[in-house]
């Protein structure tokens, strides 16, 4: 699989998958098509990350996997680790298809 693997997949993927499976396929494959996000998107990346610092409050224990755009497959990989070691909470996992 390559680094940056087109079959890596987040929760807000998968969102998009549910709302588009059209727009999901653009995005994943054609990124130079991306605009940039607008002041709304903004406003709800602030919101996701404003309910992600809650869980990790009611969730204090669990396991973070650190976005790295530049190494999907090492994600996954720390995702599958975490799993393996018992890991009962990950927060930003990533699952490959």
């Amino acid at each position: 699989m390559p680094e940056n693997s087109n079959h890596a997949w987040d929760y807000s993927m998968g969102v998009l998958h549910l709302q588009c499976h059209k727009s999901l396929w653009l995005y994943k494959n054609n990124p130079e098509l991306r605009s940039e996000p607008g002041q709304e998107a903004q406003s709800l990346f602030k919101i996701g990350d404003t309910v992600g610092d809650y869980a990790k409050n009611l969730f204090p224990d669990g396991v973070e996997i650190e976005f790295d755009s530049s190494n999907f497959n090492g994600m996954i990989k720390k995702t599958n680790e975490a799993i393996a070691q018992g890991v009962d909470t990950l927060y930003s996992d990533w699952h490959s298809f």
